[in-house]
């Protein structure tokens, strides 16, 4: 784990603790890179509500609105995907793209019955 103090978008003091290797045991260092992952889902998802509470956007206008695809603007469902089914993670898109891969829709944006699907797990609306 590494900790940093900031003040005035300045870094002030940087603590790291741990092994990033337990079973080498190498110390980790202020210039050791962490997979932040899952993680930043939730930062992400604040940083959206306090536009969606500003007014800056809202979370069921199309994220088209926001966000240009050259891949997905062709496809029709890119224009009804919206910005909560992109944090709720109903949007149809894949969990992960792997280098060189084209971003495109792994399973149904909304059904007529009006589930949504997402790495097969089906959700109602």
């Amino acid at each position: 784990m590494a900790i940093s103090i900031v003040k005035n978008g300045r870094v002030q003091r940087t603590k790291s603790f741990g092994w990033p290797n337990a079973a080498l045991k190498t110390q980790i260092g202020n210039d050791t890179i962490f997979e932040v992952a899952s993680l930043s889902k939730p930062v992400v998802a604040y940083g959206v509500l306090q536009l969606v509470d500003r007014r800056l956007i809202g979370i069921d206008d199309p994220a088209s609105k926001y966000i240009d695809s050259p891949e997905l603007r062709d496809d029709s469902r890119w224009k009804t995907l919206t910005i909560m089914m992109l944090l709720d993670y109903t949007s149809g898109l894949p969990n992960e793209l792997r280098p060189g891969e084209k971003l495109s829709f792994s399973g149904s944006v909304q059904e007529s019955d009006g589930a949504h699907d997402f790495s097969g797990v089906r959700l109602l609306a």
